[in-house]
């Protein structure tokens, strides 16, 4: 039990949701609107993909569903808030409160909503085809719904899993604290037979008839009646299975899927990096995050140094967040010398500014942030950064928020104390970014 918490911690890091809201991508089957019904704003922390349908966290503890709503797993979505997790099985979902409580909606078939347990102290939620797991958090694991295939009388015993993890009609898993695999539920094209034996796992999902586990390393392994091979190589922080597919994020927020390409789950998947979760439905696939915001333009000026400064951004700009939105500048003089970030809302420009190696890149009028410090060092390299998180501004300061659908084009000034001539000050490149709510 010593080594319970840290590893439980690890695991549900991965399960967890985002520390700031995020923007949601959807691709597969798309019959009942799985891909084109995604909300399109910029406001969600977690998500979690079912059968044919999908439900998201928000920023703000409430939840959203969508995709097909035959037994009211959209329409029947909660509306109150203080949730933290969400997980969705064939045809139902379920909610964790931050009292660690449970909440299900959709099909009740074997009673999969209405003997959700009641009480608290529940940590992580897993759902599969009308039945449901739940891990304690003193590590112990509970379920509900049908037992098809042994999935409830089978679940192991005692008090030393982090992570549980539903798959199709024939079995469940869950990963012990010390890094071990165990598996139940009915034996079928070598489900529970192959399970990976030995430790260093932090993460297990179930498919219909598959399985795959993330090790320490980033490297993948799957078993049972898998489509195809997983990518090879390590790097990969998260994993997910579908009914004949299964995905993984790499360590650069870039997407893999494979298995079955019928509904574009592989040809159409995101190209690009950034992105932050993943989730597989049976044969739709959704993920959080995406492109990191912003386009760059304006030439940086150069200092005294021959620093280069280019500004860039992650997160998600918004209006209402309150944090999320990181500005960064690194190769600029470090030590402590004063910087600010100025923005506008007028459009790109780029005049000659100074003594003519830098540009103001922001059309006037502009607002200027405070004096923000370098971080970094020294004073004579350009080994220095500057960093400010611009939505946790425009909170502090209302007046200057630019407000959703604002189009913000930011820049940083910064002191160049190298520079002996009448020019000691310097800017950087440009970043333009779209606000939203």
């Amino acid at each position: 039990m010593t080594n319970l918490f840290p590893r439980l911690a690890a695991a549900l890091a991965l399960l967890s949701p985002c520390a700031f809201s995020q923007s949601i991508v959807s691709w597969g089957y798309d019959t009942f609107g799985e891909v084109t019904g995604a909300p399109t704003s910029h406001e969600f922390t977690q998500i979690a993909a079912g059968g044919r349908h999908t439900v998201a966290l928000k920023q703000d503890g409430t939840l959203t569903s969508w995709g097909y709503d035959g037994f009211g797993q959209v329409s029947g979505t909660p509306t109150d808030d203080g949730y933290v997790q969400v997980a969705a099985g064939e045809d139902h979902s379920l909610a964790l409160k931050a009292d660690g409580s449970i909440v299900s909606w959709g099909a009740d078939i074997y009673g999969a909503v209405t003997n959700t347990p009641t009480g608290t102290g529940f940590v992580q939620l897993a759902a599969g085809p009308s039945y449901s797991l739940a891990l304690k958090a003193d590590g112990s694991i509970t379920g509900w719904g049908t037992d098809w295939n042994l999935m409830l009388t089978n679940i192991p015993t005692g008090h030393d899993f982090v992570q549980v993890a539903a798959g199709g009609t024939w079995h469940s898993l869950a990963l012990k604290a010390d890094g071990s695999i165990v598996s139940w539920g009915t034996e079928n094209s070598g489900l529970l037979s192959e399970t990976p034996a030995g430790t260093g796992f932090i993460q297990v999902e179930g498919g219909s008839d598959q399985s795959v586990a993330l090790r320490a390393d980033g490297s993948i392994v799957t078993w049972g009646f898998a489509p195809a091979s997983p990518p090879t190589g390590g790097g990969f922080v998260q994993v997910d299975a579908g009914f004949t597919g299964s995905v993984a994020l790499n360590s650069d927020g870039s997407i893999v899927a494979w298995g079955d390409d019928y509904y574009g789950q592989l040809s159409t998947a995101p190209t690009a990096n950034g992105y932050t979760q993943i989730a597989h439905g049976s044969a739709h696939l959704v993920a959080l995050g995406g492109p990191l915001p912003g386009v760059a333009y304006c030439t940086a000026g150069t200092s005294a140094l021959g620093c280069t400064p280019v500004v860039t951004a992650s997160g998600t700009a918004s209006a209402s967040a309150g944090h999320g939105l990181t500005l960064v500048v690194p190769s600029v003089p470090g030590n402590n010398q004063n910087g600010l970030f100025f923005f506008g809302t007028n459009g790109r420009q780029a005049v000659s500014w100074g003594n003519g190696t830098s540009y103001q890149c922001v059309v006037p009028p502009v607002q200027r942030t405070p004096l923000v410090a370098a971080g970094g060092g020294p004073i004579n390299a350009c080994q220095g950064w500057y960093a400010m998180d611009l939505n946790a501004y425009w909170a502090s300061e209302p007046k200057h928020n630019p407000g959703s659908g604002a189009i913000v084009q930011a820049q940083l000034w910064y002191r160049d104390p190298q520079n002996t001539s009448n020019q000691t000050t310097s800017l950087s490149s440009a970043i333009e970014i779209a606000v939203g709510p």
